[in-house]
């Protein structure tokens, strides 16, 4: 009898274990797709914004004011390099800055013309009044874009205000040298075409200064400005929409 209930016992237990088995082979998918949506949850959370995207815009024209982005920027400034040279990850951030702060103001615009169109038809002289201020807003959030952009982007402003510069003073060194080129090249093509031999020496002094004066003026600049004018040059067509000097420039050049 005893020998009997032994086994009755063990042939339970191993049914037992057989059956823990099983149930925990069947919750196996079931657990590993809870911890994946867990995961997905956990990661969409602490996503970074896209401060590109419009209602993300929209999100920060609501939330946070002029003066919250002054008060974000308080204390911050910028020491340029001594050389005045800049570099490509300068360019690049600055062409990303310019292109949130061209967002930005796409925004801040369309809010604009809404809150106008509104104030137009509200019959209520408070509500037009409220949306009157609120258009305020707007039109200051429009003005400050730079600002918003650069605090959304983690960037110095001051900092991509100085590349601007130096993006302009490469194109205006561009200018210069261009107006060298042509009289270089106004006076070997009046050269070439003399055929008088009195007259083609005089022309051929005329010439050489020409071309003395280019290579003088090449002389008198720093290295980092042609390193500049050769950064710009190669970024010319997406720099264009973010500064209007070299945007004139290239249109000058594309003319030509």
């Amino acid at each position: 009898m005893a020998a009997t209930k032994a086994k009755i016992i063990s042939a339970s237990m191993r049914a037992n274990r057989q059956f823990t088995h099983v149930n925990h082979m069947a919750l196996g998918p079931i657990r590993l797709l809870t911890h994946l949506f867990c995961l997905v949850i956990l990661l969409s959370g602490c996503a970074e914004p896209d401060p590109f995207d419009p209602e993300q815009i929209e999100r920060d024209l609501e939330k946070r004011t002029v003066r919250n982005l002054y008060d974000e920027l308080e204390g911050v400034t910028y020491a340029p390099p001594d050389d005045g040279a800049l570099t490509e990850s300068q360019i690049e951030v600055f062409l990303r800055f310019c292109a949130l702060t061209q967002k930005i103001r796409e925004v801040a615009g369309h809010r604009l013309e809404d809150q106008m169109d509104k104030a137009a038809v509200d019959h209520d002289r408070y509500s037009r009044m409220a949306t009157a201020f609120a258009a305020m807003g707007s039109a200051r959030a429009f003005a400050t874009a730079e600002l918003r952009a650069a605090v959304n982007l983690g960037v110095n402003p001051f900092e991509q205000e100085w590349v601007r510069l130096q993006a302009i003073d490469a194109v205006r060194a561009f200018e210069q040298q261009d107006v060298l080129d042509e009289r270089v090249t106004m006076t070997r093509r009046a050269l070439d075409r003399e055929i008088d031999f009195e007259l083609a020496d005089r022309k051929r002094v005329i010439y050489e200064e020409a071309l003395a004066r280019k290579r003088e003026w090449i002389g008198q600049q720093e290295e980092s400005r042609i390193a500049n004018m050769q950064l710009v040059e190669a970024q010319l067509a997406d720099l264009a929409p973010c500064v209007p000097e070299v945007a004139r420039f290239k249109q000058r050049r594309s003319a030509r």
